[in-house]
């Protein structure tokens, strides 16, 4: 099968030309091997790379669903045995920081026969809706190279448009996997707090506002995924509501019908949704009406509320304090960082013990305020992102840019405060071939739901023939 055939292909897919074998798994490897060295020249979504160890592995790929199917890790995070853990960093990466083990989710990639290939490039400490960073440099948008692939999971995202591989991981704290996937065309599904857990070598990232999840093409490959990475061990004290089958499985059964509330309005004056976002919203809600679905412009208010910014912020300044911390037990007392890690660390260090529990206090007080609003409804529909994806280097460019790249973030972080689930889907693309991505967010545990209304969505309003211009991807 020609290279870009294999390359255009979902895991799913991938995985059952290996299971007949009409491919083998070696060949599979390789040709995503070729697609990196071909690519990640002008991408530069990749920072490390094991091929050798990959290509061995796929001589025995074992029978697990995705068996043969190359997997890109995110930097950050998710220890693997080997791997370099650098964060984005260039203080950990001059530092030398290596994993010595893996962690539990890498025992299930690798136990679903997914072959590791390397890592994703990552903002330092995941901390903007940009991937850049003083150790690895811009990563660009396969889409058009002079725009940002998002954050922070912007690697990971680059890596699956632009075909060199089919899924990759990616990890999602205040919409680092649906902001990625937004901007690049591709589906991110951010998963209920607990559903996947990144233990037993550490904890809740960000007070349980960090989660791990995928990168990928299509619906399927989402439901698939988190089948591999929503199991029970090691058990973790926040475990949602369990999973009554395969999330696979609830791809088959028809959603609905549903109420779905909407939002195009901003939540920051000063950034309101850019016209394009708001129609890729309306579009959405027409699909969903035509499929039989109750629809109506109405949203928690506390999506509005100002506080939650300023709250949500302090508390995590004091996580970029701590990861601060951490970075310069292993790099010396005199590591220098990002303009961003500063800025968070500078702010966290101003708050007290007693500021960090009245933030949590509060944070949880206001998730249940948020959940209640899907007491009367089953789904809200919103945009990830309040315009298309920027000029690279546009944050950079200007002195507030650092402050505006956080008010930008509008529509995603709540559900990780919550843990509600959410997903971001392609919508949309500009006159200029960028994509742009609706999300869809539901009660705690409704994982199954919103991926049978995301594969309604995907087979009325379908994407897997967008790609980006074969020039450009290769």
């Amino acid at each position: 099968m020609a290279d870009w055939d294999l390359a255009t292909l979902d895991a799913v897919g991938q995985a059952r030309l290996v299971a007949s074998g009409e491919v083998s798994a070696g060949e599979l490897v390789q040709s995503a091997i070729d697609r990196i060295e071909a690519l990640n020249p002008a991408l530069n979504a990749v920072t490390w790379t094991r091929y050798e160890q990959a290509l061995a592995e796929a001589a025995s790929p074992g029978s697990g669903p995705f068996g043969g199917v190359p997997l890109l890790l995110k930097d950050l995070g998710v220890p693997a045995a080997g791997h370099p853990a650098h964060a984005g960093s260039r203080a950990l990466k001059e530092a030398g920081l290596r994993s010595d083990a893996d962690c539990a989710l890498v025992e299930r990639f690798r136990a679903a026969g997914l072959i590791l290939l390397g890592r994703t490039n990552t903002p330092e400490f995941g901390l903007i809706c940009d991937t850049s960073n003083e150790a690895y440099g811009e990563t660009h948008n396969p889409w058009r190279h002079d725009r940002s692939a998002g954050g922070s999971s912007g690697g990971a995202g680059a890596a699956v448009a632009s075909g060199m591989v089919p899924v990759a991981h990616g990890s999602d704290g205040g919409g680092s996997i649906r902001m990625p996937a937004c901007h690049c065309g591709l589906v991110g599904l951010k998963a209920s707090r607990g559903r996947v857990s990144d233990g037993p070598g550490q904890g809740n990232g960000m007070f349980g506002h960090n989660t791990s999840g995928a990168l990928t093409r299509s619906v399927r490959d989402s439901a698939a995924m988190l089948d591999v990475m929503a199991a029970a061990e090691p058990p973790t004290p926040a475990l949602p509501v369990p999973a009554a089958g395969s999330f696979a499985a609830a791809l088959g059964e028809r959603p609905g019908p549903l109420r779905i509330g909407f939002v195009t309005a901003s939540t920051h004056p000063k950034y309101p949704a850019d016209p394009v976002v708001s129609a890729a919203v309306e579009t959405a809600a027409k699909v969903f009406i035509d499929a039989g679905h109750e629809v109506e412009n109405a949203w928690p208010r506390a999506l509005f509320e100002e506080r939650y910014w300023e709250v949500w912020s302090d508390a995590l300044s004091a996580c970029v304090t701590v990861a601060v911390d951490d970075a310069r037990g292993v790099a010396g007392s005199r590591a220098e960082f990002a303009a961003e890690t500063r800025f968070w660390d500078a702010r966290g260090r101003t708050r007290t013990a007693a500021d960090l529990t009245r933030d949590l206090s509060w944070l949880d007080e206001y998730s249940r305020r948020l959940a209640s609003w899907w007491n009367d409804f089953d789904v809200l529909l919103s945009p990830v992102m309040v315009s298309p994806p920027k000029p690279l280097g546009y944050f950079w460019s200007y002195p507030e840019g650092l402050v505006d790249s956080i008010d930008v973030i509008q529509y995603t972080p709540q559900f990780n405060t919550s843990g509600l689930p959410a997903i971001s889907l392609p919508c949309e693309w500009t006159a200029d071939g960028l994509p742009i991505g609706v999300q869809l967010g539901g009660r705690l545990g409704s994982e199954a739901m919103l991926l049978s209304l995301a594969a309604q969505f995907e087979q009325l309003r379908p994407w897997a023939q967008r790609y980006p211009a074969r020039e450009q991807v290769g």
